[in-house]
Parts: C-alpha cells; structure tokens; sequence
C-alpha cells in the first residue's frame, strides 16, 4: 500500500491506521480507500471515497479521538507529493538534526472564475471580493508564506489570468471582465495541465499539500467534454489530484454543480442577491482556506448563507 501512495503516505502511518486507536487523518483514509476501492471488483473508488469522507467527518466532529499530528520524524499527513526516501536521507543522526533545511510546505489555491457574458453584471462584486480575500491571507502571516494562488478564467476559452503565486509575494490582482460563452472542458484540461506544470517548477523548493480548486460558475456549459475532462482532472492515479469544490449562481444547473465537484457543491437559492451570493462564497473559500491551512476539518458540512447544499453525482 506504501508503494501505491507513492510514497506521499509512510508504512508507520498506513500501520497506525489499522491498529491505533486514534482517529487517522483524512489524507491517509483517502489514501487507503483508493487502494482499497481500486481492488474491489464493481467498487467505485469515487463513491467510496465521498462515502467515508462522511464517515471521518463524523468522527472527527462527534468523536471523543482527534486526528493525530504528524510525527516529528515524518513528512506531514497532508503533503502529496514531497519524496519520502528524501527526507529520510536529510535527517541525520540520533538527535534529530537536519543536515539541510527540508523544502517548506505550500497549499496551493486555484480560483476557477465563469467569465462568459452573463457574469457581466456581476464583475464589480466579483472583483472586489477578491481584493478582499486577498487582503485576508495577505493578514495573516500564516496563510500569506503558506497559501500559493492561482486565478484561471473561462468564457469562450480559459486563461490563466495570476499564475501561481505566493501570497506574501502578490503585486496586484488582475481586474476581470466577461465576455463569451461558458466552455468547461478546455478549462478543466487547462487546470491539469496547470497542476503539473506549477508543481514541477516548485517541487525542489516547496512540498506541496492536497490542492484546493474552488469553481464558481453562473451558467450551464455550452461544449462537450467537460464530465471527460473533470474526471481526468481528479482521477485516483493521479498524485495531484484536487479537492474541488463548486459553487452555482444565476442559471447554473444543479446536476452540472452536483458532477464537478469532489467534496461539496453549492447552489444559490434564488431570490439571493449577487452582492449575497458572492460574498457567501468568498467567505466559504476563505474559511476552508484556512482550515486546510490548519490541517482542519474543513468544515464543509456548515451551511452557505444563501444557497443549499448539493448531493454529489457520479462522475
């Protein structure tokens, strides 16, 4: 099983899973539920794991057990991707001392934004909200040296709009407009592509923790491909695979929002105002920000102000 994770998950922790009796983190329940579907025959690993995602949430909230905190001498529960032959062969000696600085952690934060032309009206409060998350992670000297973040568009056609960043180093904020049709597919193929070219440049110096992919959308997508697209974007054998969360404005469809999201969807009621909606969003991307940060419950199953939660669909 150690084998199968890529090495993102240790033996002790995989062994500690099974025979401790404490609550394992999530990353490790995920990761062995993976496996675990993977042989099954007629189990969907997908399904599995929104399953036992409610399960842990359960006993991580009504529990008397709370996730374990990394071991000193092993690579954080949360990190995906940092080799763990390598941090092994940095620690040296029966002190505990490091013989190199180990590669600091980094949680990387996508922002997938409809920008088609019905979001025109929208644009103003959409752009002031970013500022305002901005300005929250750039507060808090946590979050800004830990919290990496990218902004990518869809219209007619994706864009990467802020490449990814570390929040402590920003500039300035590209200021959005609308235009177009709402294309998914080259969006979701655009973000895979994104995970894997941000990951490479920054694996020798930053270890990277699960990604967050938060998508708001206003409307039904207008091309082909996207359900393809997404399930490549967040299939089990891929080691970057994201948590992605969805939120549904205007005229989304809520079988599109149930189908493109991993953890939780979110669908606006409608008589709430755009001005509401959004900073409902922002306030819940914000918080599971900083939950993740914290190697948190993400606390998903609280309600959004203004909109009703929706039941994942297969994918």
């Amino acid at each position: 099983m150690a084998r199968e994770t890529e090495g993102t998950i240790s033996r002790s922790r995989l062994h500690d899973a099974f025979t401790a009796p404490k609550l394992p983190r999530w990353v490790v329940v995920d990761a062995l539920v993976e496996v675990l579907a993977s042989r099954a025959r007629g189990t969907d690993p997908h399904s599995e794991l929104d399953r036992f995602h409610r399960l842990w949430q359960r006993a991580a909230t009504d529990g008397t057990e709370t996730p374990a905190a990394p071991e000193p001498d092993s690579p954080s529960a949360e990190v995906l991707t940092h080799d763990q032959e390598s941090v092994e062969l940095q620690w040296v000696g029966p002190g505990g001392l490091w013989d190199t600085t180990p590669p600091s952690p980094c949680l990387p934060v996508y922002l997938a934004l409809d920008t088609s032309g019905s979001m025109a009206s929208r644009m103003p409060t959409l752009n002031g909200m970013l500022q305002q998350l901005v300005e929250r992670l750039i507060s808090d000297g946590h979050l800004s040296d830990l919290v990496s973040l990218s902004i990518v568009t869809f219209d007619s056609d994706p864009r990467v709009v802020l490449p990814l960043v570390n929040v402590a180093e920003m500039q300035a904020l590209p200021i959005l407009s609308a235009g177009g049709a709402t294309n998914m597919a080259m969006m979701l193929r655009l973000l895979k592509s994104q995970l894997t070219a941000d990951h490479s440049v920054s694996r020798s110096t930053r270890r990277w923790m699960r990604p967050l992919i938060f998508l708001v959308t206003d409307g039904i997508p207008t091309d082909r491909g996207w359900e393809d697209a997404f399930s490549d974007l967040v299939a089990p054998s891929s080691r970057l695979r994201p948590h992605v969360i969805t939120f549904g404005i205007g005229d989304a469809s809520q079988q599109v929002i149930g189908r493109i999201s991993t953890l939780a969807a979110y669908l606006a009621v409608d008589d709430v105002e755009v001005q509401g909606a959004l900073s409902s969003v922002f306030h819940r991307v914000s918080s599971t920000i900083e939950s993740a940060a914290a190697e948190e419950d993400l606390g998903l199953q609280k309600p959004v102000p203004g909109f009703r939660s929706i039941p994942l669909g297969d994918i």
